[in-house]
């Protein structure tokens, strides 16, 4: 399936190492079409053994999926606007740990273009706390094959 994932930088992190390292097993046996942009070049986690692009390709991507994992991307990609399917995998719940403006994030969660997938139970409370959006689903360890086949189940568009 064609998917781009939206990722900070490929630097140190347990959710770029997750990623990263089921994109690299992905991509050996598969014809999926996998790409990953970045918004700030960094030393590399691991080796990414598929195109790594500068944010400004989210323009460019039409007809596939195209998965933000955090707030300030998922706005990115909602700027965007070709076909493709939204995605934000709310990865971490970034409004808990640092001062936000709410506004922004409501408006985001809330958008009708962006389908959220959330990593567990507590996660889709505090989503539905925060702006009362339901999830398409709870995907508690991040697979392409898993995300899809959730997608497949849900789909929208």
């Amino acid at each position: 399936m064609k998917t781009m994932l939206l990722l900070d930088h490929t630097g140190f992190s347990e959710q770029n190492y997750t990623i990263i390292k089921n994109i690299n097993e992905k991509v050996l046996d598969s014809l999926d079409e996998i790409s990953v942009v970045v918004s700030d070049t960094s030393t590399k986690v691991m080796e990414v053994n598929t195109a790594v692009s500068n944010i400004a390709e989210i323009g460019c991507f039409h007809d596939g999926i195209l998965v933000a994992t955090n707030l300030i991307n998922a706005s990115q990609i909602l700027s965007a606007h070709g076909s493709s399917r939204k995605i934000l995998y709310l990865w971490d719940l970034d409004w808990l740990h640092a001062p936000f403006n709410y506004e922004f994030i409501y408006d985001i969660l809330t958008n009708d273009r962006l389908e959220i997938i959330v990593r567990s139970e507590s996660h889709r409370t505090a989503l539905l706390n925060l702006c009362g959006k339901e999830p398409v689903g709870i995907l508690q360890n991040f697979t392409l094959e898993q995300l899809w086949n959730l997608l497949d189940n849900t789909k929208t568009k």
